[in-house]
């Protein structure tokens, strides 16, 4: 199952099926706008005047531990990252982690490691490179 992005659609197989990966701007309303962070960047958010999300250029699909005597219930993994403006996800965050029984944290792992290890377009604002907070949703289809 492939959901439309607003922003990005990446799509690969991995062990647990198939994975689709969608970036969507984190709400202005959830950023300080003086807020710095990844080595003391200001840290926008696509909703700010001019600001554009960062895309992910390239990145391999999460490898997926060992699921034997787990059962996947289906809910989307959200994490919350910064990317800052050479294109390097500098910070991540779980809002919402898949939902495993029993729980499983080395599959929330494996999606944290893929999203780090990708590689991004900076964000912008007015055609200048900057750190961009976004959510990341991960939606995994297991049949």
């Amino acid at each position: 199952m492939l959901n439309v992005a607003s922003a990005l659609i990446v799509a690969g197989l991995g062990a647990a099926g198939l994975w689709d990966l969608r970036i969507t701007p984190w709400p202005a309303s959830h950023v300080k706008q003086a807020e710095s962070g990844c080595g003391g960047e200001r840290v926008y958010s696509t909703k700010d005047p001019g600001v554009h999300s960062p895309r992910r250029r390239r990145g391999a699909p999460p490898k997926y531990p060992d699921m034997t005597g787990h059962t996947f219930v289906g809910t989307p993994a959200i994490f919350e990252v910064v990317v800052n403006s050479k294109g390097v996800v500098c910070e991540i965050r779980t809002v919402r982690a898949p939902r495993i029984n029993p729980p499983l944290p080395a599959f929330g792992a494996a999606l944290r490691r893929s999203i780090t290890e990708s590689e991004f377009r900076p964000g912008t604002k007015d055609r200048r490179p900057v750190a961009v907070r976004m959510t990341v949703t991960i939606t995994i289809d297991v049949h």
